[in-house]
């Protein structure tokens, strides 16, 4: 199984991209998928990177227990989207010893998991907490610190 990392540039045509993927077949999850670029945008993510495959332990613990045994064949394997504050197109070009140091170093927004199924095609999802400005109150019911790898580097997302 090889891996491969494929870069987004989130400008107007990378947006309408990441959506496409977002949505999928299902036309269910249109409303889901717009609100989550729109959480993205604000977190100021201006490059997505696409890795694949990639094992999630949510989806894989679905595909063992229903779709493993189902009367047709579904893919085993996920793809994750991992978004930062910078372009880091430049950085993806170079030599893979050269990618760690750099990756520790730029603004990780988080990621979400993109399951190959058509009825519900996001996944687990972890992205930074969004800044409401002065003067509002949230209380968010789920918070954590989390922490992820893409290639030998960690991004860290502070709930």
């Amino acid at each position: 199984m090889r891996l491969t990392l494929n870069g987004l540039l989130l400008d107007s045509v990378g947006v309408e991209k990441l959506k496409t993927l977002l949505v999928g077949s299902d036309s269910n999850s249109e409303a889901l998928a717009e609100a989550l670029i729109q959480h993205i945008l604000e977190l100021k993510a201006q490059y997505a990177v696409i890795e694949e495959p990639y094992v999630d332990q949510d989806y894989s613990a679905d595909y063992v227990n229903f779709y493993a045994s189902a009367f047709r064949d579904y893919p085993r394997h996920t793809k994750r989207i991992h978004f930062f504050a910078e372009d880091i197109s430049g950085l993806l070009s170079k030599p893979l010893h050269e990618q760690q140091p750099g990756l520790e170093h730029v603004d990780y927004c988080g990621f979400l998991v993109l399951r190959p199924i058509a009825q519900g095609p996001i996944g687990r999802t972890v992205l930074k907490f969004p800044s409401f400005g002065a003067g509002l109150t949230v209380r968010p019911c789920a918070r954590a610190d989390f922490k992820a790898h893409i290639w030998p580097a960690a991004g860290f997302v502070d709930g």
